[in-house]
């Protein structure tokens, strides 16, 4: 179709795949399959069509565009109010799904946002009662409107906190989160740029708030502790000296990278 042609070369510039950027902007508008799209001769709702491409022009993520993104096999509503899900966050699900098997831990997912890393855990482990935790009442509302979408709302219960501030957290429970850890100084690409800055930079070494997390849970030792990290930042963790009574590993990404940091106890 020329027009898909047309609008793609637009895009070169912002976007690594702009055709498939047009075509799901077109198939969401037109409400169609991929393949009832290449079926069509004439587009209708052009207009909104050419609206939503502008704003890709702009670098927006396509993402807050469709207001829909897939991660772990299921597709989340999101907004720019909470981060984009991200492949690698998937293995923080995996690793925790994994370690909660068929036991009946209760889950704490803080700083939940979009809600994917809760909905994801109570999907893989449908009897297990989940907290998802956010300081941010827009996430929130995000996070109500996933659990809705996957019908766990009764699994999932949502609760504004800064961490644990307001909520004592079981015995032998697990954490996962995945919280800010951007370094401060670091300029974020301008896809990124689009998604809310408090969800991103962790202060100087991109681990004040993971430092405050841990701060609190000392106190009550949970069963075991998963976070999302950058590659550079599981020694600064190590050196915290936070392992007894837990075992530490680490799990690395698709591309080598270290990505997720977890703390276990017998």
């Amino acid at each position: 179709m020329v027009y898909i042609d047309k609008k793609a070369e637009e895009l070169k510039d912002v976007s690594d795949t702009p055709r498939l950027d047009i075509e799901l902007i077109i198939c969401s508008v037109l409400k169609i399959t991929k393949e009832e799209l290449f079926l069509l001769k004439d587009l209708s709702k052009i207009d909104l069509i050419d609206k939503l491409i502008e704003r890709r022009k702009t670098g927006e993520p396509i993402a807050y565009i469709l207001k829909n993104k897939d991660f772990f096999g299921l597709e989340f509503y999101v907004n720019k109010n909470v981060l984009i899900p991200r492949p690698e966050t998937e293995i923080l699900c995996e690793v925790c799904i994994k370690y909660i098997n068929s036991n009946s831990y209760t889950v704490y997912d803080i700083g939940t946002g979009s809600g994917c890393i809760a909905v994801s855990i109570a999907k893989g482990c449908p009897n297990t009662k989940i907290f998802a935790i956010d300081i941010c009442d827009k996430a929130l509302s995000v996070a109500k409107k996933n659990t809705k979408l996957h019908q766990c709302e009764k699994q999932i219960k949502l609760i504004r906190s800064d961490l644990f501030s307001n909520i004592t957290p079981e015995k032998d429970s697990v954490i996962v989160a995945n919280l800010p850890y951007i370094e401060t100084s670091y300029k974020l690409p301008r896809s990124v740029s689009f998604e809310p800055k408090k969800a991103l930079y962790g202060g100087i070494d991109g681990l004040f708030i993971y430092k405050k997390l841990l701060s609190q849970i000392s106190k009550f030792q949970p069963k075991a502790i998963f976070l999302e990290i950058s590659d550079q930042q599981a020694d600064p963790l190590i050196r915290l000296n936070i392992s007894s009574p837990y075992t530490i590993k680490i799990y690395k990404d698709l591309s080598g990278h270290n990505r997720i940091f977890s703390l276990t106890r017998n």
